[in-house]
């Protein structure tokens, strides 16, 4: 039986047919590959897109789910890269207001003078061992913070406390003090890359994206790509190649024929607990605290779920990720240490997800103190007629400036200009004085709206085209509005859907009956047969990042990713 490809997926091909050379590849679907592909469309330059695997699969789908500064960088004298992140934080939270929100953050603090001194040597570039949180280097932290963030600024300002009256009840006795301050929160950041997707190729007729492609390089440095969905077979000849394949860059750059060492590969654990006494304690607010060791990890409640991260190791296959048992011990210590009456255990984790972040290759052992700055370099491969382009680095809330510096120089290569900036430009999904808002009472409307802003109404006109019903095992989706996203957002397997598509799994709502029920809808769009879909729910049980298994074990047990 001959696959089905969605709607997406045919538009797509359709034009790949049509091209023999295209200005621009780009290789990697993650947050800063599509956000190159919206700029390059928008500025009238051909580019096609291809993605081994999902889009947003890699370390775009593994984050911590904030739009932060990156307060943390500070001590590591990374101000050019504070000031950055902070303005684009409040650029998300202006333009992208349905995607992105505030979000409140506690600093429970064990010393309020104590380690100041070896802040201020790290930050003087003097010192050399982790220091301590305190309540006086905070709040001069806090202060630089702020100042750095005030371009665009909506957010309150700070606030530190000498006592621990407004935190909750039980916080471990030995905190003494705390501060608070705000970023920004994704409610759903892969939301925001398929719609950045969505402009891209709607601003562009040339402009291909394809996720689950095979590609490899011909004597002549043109590429030949394959499609295993659908068996076809397609060669493209350009005239610039954009490497933004995050921690597979180095690698990818060896089959485009360059060697090259530009990033390192470190791995970042998250835990989803459900617990509802700690979410209730917790108040809509994250906590940032330290571990023990001097090391900040956080715990961010997302609706009825609360993320925990991260950890941060050296990855070398950054391909043959695992979760780890000791990952999971830590990240459930170091919570359980919060407070002194809650104990966490495996049976509250109801996913882990783990990825690969790529940083830039650098001296230090230290994977917390390694630096999170972007840059772009070019190579080109002896006997190629096109440069290489590494986005080299980066971290999630800076993609928009890194995919602008990418295509900076692309349009100079190509002696094109640049006709429209990014920098104040509203996403699709975004609400404007013409949006038309749900009905007030309109549960169903006002679940689509808060999903997709004002995309709402597009996705509810396709619900309405044919007979709609809920879903038996999870009402607040309809088996329509699986289909549009199946049909209009590119997902081809179970795990496109329940991961990146929607927030099933970070919501803690990927049971076995959601994922069977979504899997026959996906069967049924597809062509495909009933034993197809059994395999993928099988398939899909197995990951963590969908339903973790909690393991009687101790040791080096893993967890596939």
């Amino acid at each position: 039986m001959d696959n089905k490809v969605s709607r997406f997926r045919a538009e797509n091909l359709a034009v790949l047919r049509q091209l023999r050379q295209s200005d621009v590849l780009i290789l990697g679907g993650g947050v800063n590959g599509v956000a190159v592909l919206r700029d390059l469309a928008l500025n009238g330059v051909s580019a096609v897109l291809l993605e081994q695997n999902d889009f947003c699969a890699g370390a775009s789908g593994v984050s911590t789910r904030m739009a932060h500064g990156g307060l943390r960088y500070l001590e590591n004298r990374e101000f050019k890269l504070v000031a950055e992140s902070a303005r684009e934080r409040n650029l998300l939270l202006k333009y992208a207001p349905h995607l992105t929100e505030p979000l409140k953050i506690i600093l429970p603090l064990e010393s309020r003078l104590s380690g100041f001194w070896q802040s201020a040597l790290n930050f003087l570039g003097l010192g050399a061992r982790r220091a301590r949180p305190n309540l006086l280097a905070v709040k001069l932290a806090l202060l630089v913070y702020e100042f750095f963030g005030r371009t665009h600024r909506s957010l309150p300002r700070h606030s530190t406390a000498m006592g621990i009256i407004d935190l909750p009840s039980n916080i471990k006795k030995t905190v003494k003090s705390y501060a608070s301050y705000y970023d920004g929160s994704f409610v759903n950041p892969e939301g925001l890359i398929f719609e950045m997707l969505t402009e891209a190729l709607e601003a562009d007729s040339d402009c291909v994206a394809l996720n689950h492609i095979e590609w490899k390089t011909s004597p002549d440095g043109s590429l030949e790509i394959y499609d295993p969905l659908c068996g076809e077979q397609f060669t493209v000849m350009p005239k610039v190649v954009v490497n933004a394949t995050g921690a597979w860059l180095d690698e990818t750059n060896n089959r485009l024929g360059v060697t090259t060492a530009y990033v390192s590969a470190v791995k970042g654990t998250h835990i989803v607990l459900r617990h509802n006494e700690l979410l209730e304690r917790l108040d809509n607010r994250a906590f940032y605290f330290d571990d023990g060791s001097g090391r900040m990890v956080i715990c961010n409640p997302l609706g009825k779920t609360i993320l925990m991260g991260t950890t941060e190791t050296a990855s070398l296959a950054p391909s043959q990720l695992c979760v780890e048992e000791s990952e999971i011990r830590y990240l459930l210590r170091a919570l359980s240490s919060l407070f002194d009456d809650i104990e966490l255990d495996e049976t509250h984790i109801v996913a882990a997800i783990t990825g690969a972040r790529p940083l830039r290759k650098s001296s230090t052992s230290d994977m917390y103190a390694a630096r999170r700055n972007h840059a772009v370099l070019s190579v080109t491969p002896e006997h190629k007629q096109y440069p290489i382009l590494s986005m080299t680095g980066g971290k999630w809330t800076t993609f928009r400036p890194f995919a602008e510096k990418a295509v900076d120089d692309v349009l100079a290569r190509l002696g094109k200009p640049r006709v429209v900036s990014t920098m104040e430009r509203s996403y699709l999904g975004t609400p404007s004085d013409d949006t038309v808002l749900p009905s007030e009472g309109d549960e169903r409307s006002g679940m689509l709206y808060s999903r997709y802003g004002a995309l709402w109404q597009e996705v509810a006109t396709y619900c309405l085209e044919q007979p709609d019903a809920p879903l038996t095992a999870m009402s607040a989706y309809s088996v329509r509005e699986i289909r549009w996203l199946i049909e209009r957002r590119g997902a081809a397997l179970l795990d496109d859907i329940i991961l990146r598509r929607t927030t099933l799994a970070i919501d803690g709502l990927a049971t076995k009956d959601v994922l069977e029920e979504i899997a026959r809808i996906l069967a049924e769009t597809k062509n495909q047969t009933t034993s197809w879909a059994a395999t993928e729910v099988e398939r899909c049980e197995q990951m963590p990042a969908i339903r973790y298994r909690p393991s009687a074990a101790t040791g080096d047990n893993k967890h596939a990713a």
